[in-house]
């Protein structure tokens, strides 16, 4: 979810909603692609109330819209994609590039790699200073074009793709919630 998905997803959430979240409700990220009112409890939650007081649901509304950005800075700092949302940005990213772009073998490195910041999954190439950090498909021997199609697609499809963004990225979540 980009920041102006985040923006109007907030705009889109009721009265009712508000004043949920204002009685104890979270408002939670759901699959990266839209905001619901549930559990603060709940994993994917964006935001709750915590030592925050308003006057009235209106006034939680004006706060939270108005400080919106931040929210959705700090919820992908701390939060990692879902499933869902990650394997629609990386298919997006294979469609966009070719699949066989992202992966590499004996004598072939990838052309691209998949790197995630903040909240952006993007490709990159080895002109970018972060490409030896970014993730890729990594094959032991060389396969005929067709088998590296189906390869790519059991990669992410599988969610082994979604494993290696969660391991490589395990220590960043990890390092910025304690500090």
């Amino acid at each position: 979810m980009n920041e102006m998905e985040f923006k109007a997803g907030l705009e889109q959430l009721g009265q009712a909603d508000w004043q949920a979240v204002l009685d104890g409700a979270g408002i939670i990220v759901e699959q990266d692609a839209a905001l619901v009112v549930g559990d603060a409890d709940a994993a994917f939650v964006a935001y709750e109330l915590g030592d925050e007081q308003f006057s009235d649901a209106q006034a939680l509304r004006d706060s939270v819209l108005a400080r919106a950005s931040d929210i959705w800075r700090e919820y992908y700092c701390y939060n990692p994609f879902s499933k869902q949302g990650f394997y629609r940005r990386v298919r997006a990213l294979l469609d966009e590039y070719g699949p066989l772009s992202f992966i590499s073998m004996p004598n072939k490195p990838s052309e691209h790699r998949i790197f995630i910041e903040g909240a952006s999954i993007q490709a990159v190439t080895q002109a970018h200073p972060v490409f030896k950090y970014a993730f890729y498909l990594q094959l032991d021997q060389a396969l005929p074009e067709s088998a590296l199609t189906n390869k790519i697609n059991n990669w992410l499809n599988s969610g082994s793709a979604y494993a290696d963004y969660i391991s490589v990225h395990v220590c960043r979540f990890g390092s910025q919630s304690e500090g």
